[in-house]
């Protein structure tokens, strides 16, 4: 791509033609993966002119993109990728009085209605993606998800476009027609107009339309043009192309405006009814009575293979309280009313219909804020089914059917006979309110007969469909994956008309080629084309259990964007993707680009990938990935791997070595005492620059006497004679650096009246977070075979700071020694952090909070180490330990990592990044609060606080300290 061509047409967004870019953007969450010629980012509508001007000159394809969260390979060509989510993404103005907003393609949905949120408006539709999703995809896929019973589809909802058509006119697009904003001749507007009026008056084709569209009865569908809708609604001298754009996946124009028709917000009383049946055709029996009720807001079905992940998936395990025993199927049912008492009739309504079913066992009630829990379950469950262990993989291709609601039950019999022919158990799940259901078979698409199986299924599938008159696709689209059955679909009459249709729009097939009509073969470009690679073993030091591989543990990634949630939406994953808004710096992207690098054998440096460096290097090790993505895939793991293998292969670093091993840094510091003002002299500045540190931070100085040394004259004593033993486990910062956090840890705990045994270790965190993993296993190999002697003495080891000891949790279990060992969980359940122990004491009756005397009106902010929330037994422990406390009010920062993560925040590089992150949230938060005490369990998190707000924050020991009376 000439991206200085590009750049003198007047195009002033970003450009990029690496291959690191054309590799983040060669996926979306479909099976397929194609090279982009470019990916770019327009900031304005004149911008897409220029593109489509520039594309039509040099003879290339636009691919639209928004969240790349396309399960049908809407977004993967060979074609520039615009990506309008970068700068395209703002609410224009919103009307109260007409119930209407104009909004950019690249807003996401849920922004959209969080601005929205003072008023009693929404937008509707809800795609299980909506955190994410941008509402320009969303009209191109014409979506819906889960409350379509109630709000409909996009469609629907859109009431006016601008839009670009190929020749560059800008045009306005209402249910009345099309005309250019500017008085100008456009050959296309005047071709459109000749295609409408023979479309219109040709009777014939009409006739074909009514015999080979899906039946009117199911609204839920997105299979070629709406042709049947342009008849419906247009009358003879008004066309209503809102419709067939609503739909057309980018394939007819581009889109820079759009108008929405909002929705009033659900009625106040709401329930979730979870029906338990103990077979499938008895819950999809029990679909259309359900619908026969009045208020169903929502109508969602789930099977046990759904289920099972969810259950073997951490964040959503504590979510699964609303299943009770083990059904094959779940139909769960949103119930929404003006008042208690109507609610209360209506689910008297609903109970009394479930009695009438032989196979439904059980109906659990939801209510308040655990409401979200369910459907948290239930929009995971995309994510969740990567997480089927090896190279077969539940896959999105015949996934997206959808029937009239009453022949929900007959049709999914015939699939599953249809499907025992190739032995497959299918995964089904979702819509089962609107007759669509997500079905996806499990198949290894590296090897050749499951490839073939695959054909003919899909195959099969749009056979059987077309017999019941239903849609190939309810709300996802055909793209790659089903546009080659529409011919076949529809028959020849219909398809010649889409070609027409895109013709007329498109003569040049400028506009997402593929997609629709003229698509490649359902299996060329496959994501998983690639073979598998030989030399595995040299690529992987950590065990990926229960994947095979760190090839297959790369691909749990199916490129569904949770990483890509803003931080307003949901603080957390991914830090830095919400800091920057660069796809670079997603879980998505770091994931796609260590799975090129190890799969790439046409390199003798398995990790030759260009900026894969920038990518992982930029990543917090913040963990959050491990428990927001659904998928599990923790690219903490997968750096520390990068890191350890780059290293291998002759990369040095004098930064590394120091920042790896806080230990040598101490005894350093013993022969070269280092001060403050050494430090920030212009020597000590220069020092730092050459080695790769900031000079813009306050350095955490190793302290003259390590706490070993200070603990071992200490004068507290225990406070009575007790069996209450424990070891307190000191790690290597706070023995060497945050000594008055482990003074805080021992006088509660003393105070408290257990007994103490010491116990140091170097816990080798700073190893792992540098790619030292041989050191780091060795250091754990010794920690764990240590942590099994003090445990004959104490009933629990009780650690300070929380990446030191959670490291027994996490990364230890990954190491090659680990892999044969047994009893390790037992081990595990003896191992606490400080909040951890105390909460866990005091809900066990052993200690009372009330027996001491503490200070009152205490008001705590509280930050969360990012390893407290990813991998703590309970990361609220310390506001429920505070709050537990006779006057105490804490409350916990809705933030996510700090953006010091370590060393991370002290290297020149990253510097302004970890600023960026921790003015997400963190640092705005505590300066509106200037009086409260703030407390945070990480040694980082308290140097970051300081550095960027000049605040003191202390470890929660150091809180209960502080405020105890004596």
């Amino acid at each position: 791509m000439n991206t200085e061509e590009l750049k003198l047409q007047g195009f002033t967004g970003d450009i990029h033609d690496s291959h690191t870019y054309k590799l983040l953007y060669a996926t979306d969450a479909s099976i397929y993966r194609e090279l982009p010629s470019g990916v770019v980012f327009p900031k304005n509508a004149n911008d897409i002119q220029i593109l489509i001007r520039f594309a039509s000159k040099t003879g290339q394809s636009i691919i639209p993109r928004g969240a790349g969260t396309s399960l049908a390979g809407q977004c993967v060509g060979n074609g520039i990728v615009m990506d309008v989510s970068r700068y395209m993404n703002e609410v224009v103005s919103i009307d109260l009085e007409t119930k209407s907003a104009w909004v950019q393609p690249g807003l996401v949905r849920d922004e959209l209605n969080r601005q929205l949120s003072e008023t009693s408006l929404i937008f509707g539709p809800n795609t299980s993606t909506s955190n994410r999703a941008t509402v320009g995809g969303m009209v191109g896929n014409n979506s819906s998800g889960t409350t379509s019973v109630a709000f409909g589809v996009t469609r629907d909802k859109v009431l006016e476009l601008e839009v670009i058509l190929a020749d560059g006119t800008i045009c306005r697009v209402d249910k009345n027609g099309i005309e250019a904003d500017e008085d100008k001749d456009s050959v296309i507007l005047t071709n459109l107009q000749t295609y409408f009026d023979l479309f219109f008056n040709n009777n014939e084709l009409h006739d074909e339309i009514a015999r080979q569209f899906p039946l009117e009865e199911i609204h839920r569908r997105n299979t070629g043009y709406a042709l049947d809708l342009l008849l419906r609604d247009s009358g003879a001298d008004r066309p209503n192309w809102l419709n067939v754009i609503c739909g057309s996946e980018g394939t007819i124009c581009a889109i820079s405006k759009i108008k929405l028709k909002l929705d009033t917000k659900p009625l106040k009383h709401g329930v979730l009814l979870t029906s338990h049946f103990s077979s499938l055709d008895g819950a999809l029996r029990h679909v259309p009575l359900i619908l026969s009720l009045d208020k169903i807001y929502a109508l969602e079905l789930m099977d046990d293979v759904i289920l099972d992940c969810a259950r073997s998936n951490t964040p959503l395990k504590s979510k699964m309280h609303f299943v009770e025993g083990q059904p094959r199927a779940l139909l769960i049912t949103e119930i929404r009313s003006k008042s208690e008492s109507e609610l209360s009739t209506l689910i008297a309504e609903f109970k009394q219909l479930n009695s009438q079913n032989s196979d439904l066992y059980h109906t659990s009630e939801t209510y308040g804020s655990q409401m979200k829990d369910v459907w948290y379950v239930r929009k995971a469950g995309l994510g969740i089914l990567a997480n089927i262990p090896g190279a077969a993989k539940a896959l999105a291709c015949i996934e997206d059917t959808a029937v009239k609601p009453d022949q929900l039950a007959n049709y999914i019999q015939e699939f599953e006979d249809l499907m025992k022919v190739f032995g497959q158990k299918v995964v089904y799940y979702a819509h089962a309110g609107a007759g669509e259901l997500h079905l996806r078979p499990v198949l290894n698409l590296r090897a050749e007969t499951d490839r073939e199986d695959f054909r003919k299924i899909c195959t099969a599938s749009a056979k059987l469909i077309k017999r019941y008159r239903g849609s190939l696709s309810g709300e996802h689209g055909d793209g790659r994956v089903r546009a080659p059955f529409l011919k076949e679909y529809y028959g020849e009459i219909i398809y010649g008309e889409f070609l027409k249709l895109k013709k007329t729009f498109d003569p040049d097939f400028i506009f997402n080629p593929g997609k629709i009509v003229e698509a490649k073969d359902i299996l060329e470009n496959l994501r998983y084309d690639l073979p598998t690679p030989d030399k595995r073993a040299d690529i992987q030091y950590f065990n990926y259990e229960p994947d095979a591989t760190i090839l297959h543990y790369t691909e749990r990634c199916n490129g569904s964007g949770d990483c890509r949630k803003s931080h307003a939406l949901s603080p957390g994953m991914c830090p830095t993707y919400q800091a920057t808004g660069k796809e670079i710096h997603s879980t998505r992207a770091r994931a796609n680009l260590m799975r090129e690098a190890v799969a790439n054998r046409n390199e003798s440096n398995l990790l030759s990938i260009k900026n894969l460096d920038e990518s992982l290097s930029s990543c917090l090790s913040c963990k959050a990935c491990a428990i927001e993505c659904p998928s599990t895939v923790d690219v903490a793991i997968l750096k520390a791997e990068y890191l350890y293998q780059r290293r291998k292969q002759g990369y040095k670093s004098w930064r590394d070595r120091l920042l790896a091993n806080p230990a040598k840094l101490y005894r350093l510091n013993k022969f070269i005492p280092f001060s403050r003002t050494l430090v920030n002299s212009s020597v000590g500045k220069y020092v730092l620059s050459a080695i790769g540190l900031t000079h813009n931070r306050s350095l955490p100085m190793p302290v003259k006497r390590p706490l070993r040394q200070l603990l071992s004259k200490y004068n507290a004593k225990p406070a009575q004679s007790t069996q209450k033993k424990i070891t307190l486990a000191i790690d290597e910062f706070v023995n060497y650096f945050d000594v008055a956090a482990g003074i805080a840890c021992y006088e509660v705990l003393i105070h408290f009246g257990y007994e103490i045994r010491l116990w140091y270790y170097d816990s080798g965190r700073a190893f792992m977070s540098k790619g030292y993993l041989k050191e780091a296993e060795k250091v754990a190999q010794h920690n764990v075979s240590e942590i099994e002697k003090e445990l004959k003495h104490s009933f629990a080891i009780v650690g300070i700071e929380p990446s030191a000891i959670f490291s027994f949790r996490d990364e230890y279990k990954r190491f090659p020694f680990m892999k044969d060992r047994t009893g390790y969980e037992n081990i595990l359940s003896r191992i606490r952090s400080f909040e951890e122990f105390l909460l866990d004491e005091m809900i066990a009756g052993e200690l009372d909070l009330s027996d001491y005397s503490f200070h009152n009106d205490v008001r705590v902010l509280c930050h969360l180490h990012c390893h407290q929330r990813a991998l703590s037994t309970n990361y609220q422990a310390t506001s429920q330990l505070f709050n537990a406390i006779s006057g105490w009010i804490c409350n916990i920062i809705n933030t996510g990592c700090c953006g010091m993560a370590g060393g991370f925040g002290y290297e020149k590089e990253h510097y302004e990044l970890s600023m960026q992150v921790a003015n997400l949230g963190l640092f705005p938060e505590i300066r509106n609060n200037p009086q409260v005490a703030l407390v945070a369990a990480g040694m980082s998190c308290r140097h970051q606080i300081r550095d960027g707000v000049q605040r003191k924050a202390m470890h929660p020991a150091q809180v209960l300290m502080k405020y105890l009376i004596k």
